[in-house]
């Protein structure tokens, strides 16, 4: 039996695929997933009614510096970035932007965004 170059190309696309391929499938994938369920912005994200500020997790071991980053972005942008307050279920003492809840509350605080 003969095979053909195209039939070859096409076999290794179907299990190795070129990543222009995985990109276009990906970016299909979710096309189609954020049409079937809509992303819904919560209004505890939400600077005001007419704009949402972007979301920056920055992560790293403690003492790496993180909380001096984040001041450093806020004050060195425009609005662009504002601190959150942070929550835990872990015993901290009073510190920066920790505040330290019950797992009921925590649960609580994820159900209302």
């Amino acid at each position: 039996i003969k095979i053909l170059p195209e039939e070859k190309i096409a076999a290794l696309n179907q299990f190795d695929p070129p990543l222009e391929v995985i990109a276009a499938q990906n970016h299909t994938m979710h096309i189609v997933k954020n049409l079937v369920h809509p992303i819904h912005i919560k209004p505890s994200v939400m600077s005001d009614m007419n704009s949402v500020y972007p979301i920056l997790v920055l992560t790293g071991p403690n003492g790496s510096g993180k909380y001096k980053l984040a001041q450093k972005l806020v004050k060195s942008t425009s609005n662009a970035f504002r601190l959150i307050k942070l929550f835990t279920t872990k015993k901290v003492p009073d510190d920066r932007n920790v505040i330290s809840v019950t797992q009921e509350e925590f649960y609580g605080l994820i159900d209302e965004g």
